[in-house]
């Protein structure tokens, strides 16, 4: 069972930690910033219906293995995770914190993982760039990290966010990264707020109507 939620600076943190089975548990029945892109796709598109398949067998409680990773995705993620927090510590002379799951103060149903949270009114949004190619092209942030930003922002109640974009070098001796910092802008959370509404609405519908 999730534990109950946490109030830290308004934050609403129902789970300490990322990558177990209480972190897991806490991402069900959720719309998250991982989803995001699914509920702003256009009707009847695939991501749309997969997004609401999954949520719907969560509300359910069928058993649905999408939020699990093998454990050596697992302990690779999180490595990378680590490195790339660190080299952003290290950048700008902060100690993120670390958190499992963080939901909306009102909206339980929405919520997401921060890459780390500065103290006390920001966040960090990590972007993983896999080539040097595409670690270049990501120096901005694009409209759908922005998405998830402000998502994000939207949640935690928090006030600004730095995308951090990284890249690994294949022997770990050139690594690189850059950091853009992103405000809360409340016409684009406003837009998305409208439409996780809708999303739910949808879903709610669907499963008291079976």
């Amino acid at each position: 069972m999730v534990r109950p939620f946490l109030l830290i600076n308004d934050m609403k943190i129902i789970c300490d930690e990322k990558w177990g089975a209480e972190w897991i548990q806490a991402m069900g029945q959720r719309i998250t910033s991982s989803g995001l892109a699914a509920v702003l796709a256009a009707p009847n598109t695939q991501i749309k219906e997969d997004y609401t398949s999954q949520l719907l067998a969560d509300l359910q409680n069928i058993p649905n293995h999408t939020h699990e990773q093998p454990e050596r995705w697992i302990v690779d993620a999180r490595d990378m995770h680590e490195r790339a927090v660190g080299w952003y510590g290290n950048e700008t002379d902060t100690v993120p914190k670390l958190y499992g799951f963080i939901v909306h103060e009102s909206y339980d149903w929405l919520g997401f993982t921060p890459d780390g949270v500065i103290s006390p009114d920001g966040l960090i949004h990590v972007r993983y760039s896999k080539t040097l190619n595409s670690f270049h092209k990501n120096m901005k942030c694009k409209s759908a990290d922005m998405n998830r930003i402000q998502f994000e922002l939207l949640c935690s109640g928090l006030r600004w966010c730095d995308y951090v974009n990284y890249w690994e070098s294949d022997n770990g001796s050139n690594n690189k990264g850059s950091i853009q910092r992103v405000f809360f802008d409340a016409s684009i959370a406003d837009e998305i707020e409208y439409f996780c509404h809708s999303f739910w609405n949808q879903i709610l519908k669907a499963h008291f109507s079976d």
